[in-house]
């Protein structure tokens, strides 16, 4: 064993790259949360969130994915919906590198209501905190926030272990929940036709198109679609494919 592998530092990388290959393991969000409650522990971190945030007319809607949460500071936090002015929400809304609450705090002018969110978590014994945020193409973010009173915040390795890590329990976490529900979801089933009407917008084509290549009208093909909407419980037709491919029953 050479001396980086006995090191501090080598042993924080080693535990890191054993944990993302545990992660790559599990099956299940259970699976996930214990794997997480032994990693980041290791770190210094006693709670750990993931959570996805996208904007509402113009405020912030959280929503807690998985983790091993701080139930009675959760439960305060819902209660006095701090969500709407939560700095470390902001900052994750508007940063694209994982950070310390320290650093957004002594970096940035808070408001009052924002203040007394940090007050009030100092007061459960949640001083410090570590977040990641990952942005996606829709539009929101998905972010994993790390808490603990026995933190290194000042060692790198620490700082780097804990992005890594976050990162795999961000993506594969959602890809998780994202498969929860889907699975939740009641069977739909649609007729031939209304697939076939899908396959072709898919392709591009229009309404006159597709009643050309079917040999029925453009106004039968739209009653088609119509129908697959409300089947699949969506609005438009781009979201009527993305919808029938999420339940397999459209190949993109």
């Amino acid at each position: 064993m050479d001396d980086q592998s006995r090191s501090p530092s080598g042993d924080i990388a080693r535990r890191a790259f054993d944990t993302v290959a545990a992660i790559m393991r599990v099956h299940s969000l259970d699976e996930l949360n214990l794997v997480g409650d032994n990693s980041f522990r290791a770190l210094g971190f006693d709670v750990w969130v993931g959570f996805d945030s996208v904007r509402v007319d113009g405020a912030p809607d959280v929503r807690i994915l998985f983790g091993h949460t701080h139930e009675i500071w959760e439960q305060h936090y819902k209660e006095n919906g701090f969500d709407q002015h939560d700095a470390m929400i902001r900052a994750s809304l508007t940063n694209n590198q994982p950070f310390f609450w320290s650093y957004v705090t002594a970096r940035t002018a808070l408001s009052l209501p924002e203040r007394r969110v940090m007050n009030e978590a100092s007061d459960f014994r949640l001083r410090e905190g570590f977040v990641t945020p990952m942005h996606n193409l829709d539009g929101s973010i998905t972010a994993i926030l790390l808490t603990g009173d026995c933190v290194e915040k000042d060692n790198p390795d620490v700082r780097a272990a804990a992005h890594l890590i976050s990162m795999y329990f961000a993506s594969v976490g959602r890809q998780l929940m994202h498969l929860n529900e889907v699975h939740a979801r009641p069977a739909v089933k649609l007729t031939q036709r209304q697939l076939d009407c899908l396959r072709w917008v898919r392709e591009g084509k229009s309404a006159a198109d597709i009643g050309q290549i079917l040999g029925i009208s453009a106004y039968t093909v739209q009653d088609h679609i119509s129908a697959a909407c409300a089947r699949l419980g969506v609005r438009t037709r781009v979201q009527a494919i993305a919808e029938a491919a999420v339940r397999g029953l459209l190949e993109l």
